[in-house]
């Protein structure tokens, strides 16, 4: 099941400015080493790869399928839509599935989205072994920087504080987004 990233955030979760702000430091010195650690405490909490299994800020993702599965489960919620869904044919050729024959729950919500066929007979068949027959493109994220929950934006904003403070010895992730883990069995 590849996922893959198809447009990254326009912006981190927190500003420079606003990390500055919560460090009381009014010099441009540092800028650079910030941004850096904006960088790092980000990436350790969004997307595939992160702490949280989650989208922070608006981002679009392709999910890809070696066939159409009884109920498509998408990663990295919220989901705020489904973009498109193309599959492989039985010929090879590929197809882009009409929006009306399929369902979508979940949408904004904080437990990943479902889609489902709408059609009585089910889903399309795909083209047999291709390891990437389906391809779901979805947006998914909290919208825009001000809309990621206040916990998460605090939370960078304390990883930077410490990654700053304690440049020779790292820093461990604050607590504070414990909450927002989506956890996977």
């Amino acid at each position: 099941m590849p996922l893959r990233l198809k447009t990254a955030p326009a912006a981190d979760p927190v500003a420079l400015a606003d990390v500055k702000a919560h460090m009381n430091i009014d010099f441009a010195d540092d800028d650079a080493m910030l941004a850096e650690y904006i960088d790092a405490a980000v990436a350790s909490l969004d997307g595939r790869d992160g702490l949280l299994g989650r989208a922070l800020v608006t981002q679009v993702w392709t999910l890809t399928l070696p066939t159409f599965t009884r109920e498509i489960i998408l990663p990295l919620p919220p989901c705020q839509s489904v973009n498109a869904i193309t599959y492989a044919d039985i010929a090879g050729e590929v197809q882009t599935l009409d929006p009306s024959l399929y369902n979508v729950t979940r949408l904004n919500s904080a437990e990943p989205s479902r889609i489902w066929t709408a059609e009585p007979n089910g889903w399309p068949q795909t083209q047999s072994l291709n390891a990437e027959a389906v391809t779901v493109e979805f947006t998914a994220g909290y919208g825009d920087a001000a809309d990621v929950p206040a916990p998460i934006r605090h939370a960078i904003k304390e990883h930077v504080s410490r990654l700053y403070e304690n440049r020779e010895t790292g820093s461990q992730l604050v607590d504070a987004v414990s909450a927002y883990r989506l956890w996977s069995f």
